[in-house]
């Protein structure tokens, strides 16, 4: 009876990697690694090589990196630590290249 959706699993996992952006917190590094994964994989969905991901799953990836580049661009970073703001700044840029990417209209 009870439904769980994707876009449900996409912000739960989205919103726990992340929690320190929402909250000014620097990042340690395991975090930090973690977020390099999380990065890595949403990008591999958005790019989907092999063509066989669900259209829905990449939207939703778009969504995630969209909003997470948003909340880098918003988040007051004058109390972080500079290896939290090099990180971000990255993070950011990868998120760029990504969403940059060219789109196969095909699909």
């Amino acid at each position: 009876e009870d439904k769980f959706f994707m876009s449900a699993m996409f912000s739960a996992i989205g919103n726990s990697v992340w929690n320190e952006i929402e909250r000014c917190e620097n990042i340690d590094s395991f975090r930090r690694e973690l977020q390099r994964m999380y990065l890595h994989r949403i990008s591999e969905i958005i790019l989907d090589e092999n063509k066989n991901i669900p259209h829905d799953a990449i939207s939703l990836a778009r969504f995630e990196l969209s909003d997470i580049k948003d909340k880098i661009e918003s988040l007051e970073k004058t109390n972080l630590d500079k290896i939290t703001v090099a990180h971000l700044a990255e993070t950011k840029a990868k998120i760029d290249a990504v969403l940059q990417a060219q789109i196969d209209w095909k699909n």
